[in-house]
């Protein structure tokens, strides 16, 4: 098991309802993601604190209804909480196994495919499931948003 938390309380996930999720996608860039939901700290009523996480340059994400709840890699690494995956074996098999491994460390293309700014996020939501993001960044902000 080798993961560490990312971010403080307000990447902490449990009993917080579902996150919205947006994904935009450009021609000759790689998609972003973006994950908005209620800060621990909301009251469950009107407007509150909300943490928005920004995925940027997605190679892959992927969700896992929790009643099917299954890990494809690294089972024990999970929380109600963004985690990073130090050692993941989902990104080992994407970079060993997949089509980028035959291109050119030189290749501009898919700058960011060999080194080590590639990472793999998880994160947990009670009732609800979880989210796998492997990407080159991520952003979080905390603003205030209206939830029903």
């Amino acid at each position: 098991m080798t993961h560490r938390r990312v971010g403080g309380d307000e990447t902490r996930t449990r009993y917080t309802p579902a996150p919205r999720i947006t994904v935009a996608a450009r021609a000759g860039s790689l998609p972003t993601l973006t994950m908005e939901f209620p800060c621990a700290a909301w009251s469950g009523t009107g407007p509150g604190p909300t943490t928005r996480l920004t995925f940027a340059e997605v190679f892959e994400y992927r969700f896992i209804e929790s009643k099917i709840a299954y890990f494809e890699s690294n089972s024990e690494d999970f929380a109600f909480a963004l985690i990073e995956v130090v050692d993941s074996q989902l990104k080992e098999r994407m970079l060993g196994r997949g089509w980028y491994r035959n291109i050119a460390p030189e290749n501009e293309w898919m700058p960011g495919a060999r080194d080590a700014d590639l990472h793999h996020y998880r994160i947990g939501f009670d009732e609800h499931g979880h989210y796998e993001v492997v990407c080159l960044g991520i952003d979080i902000a905390e603003t205030t948003s209206e939830w029903v």
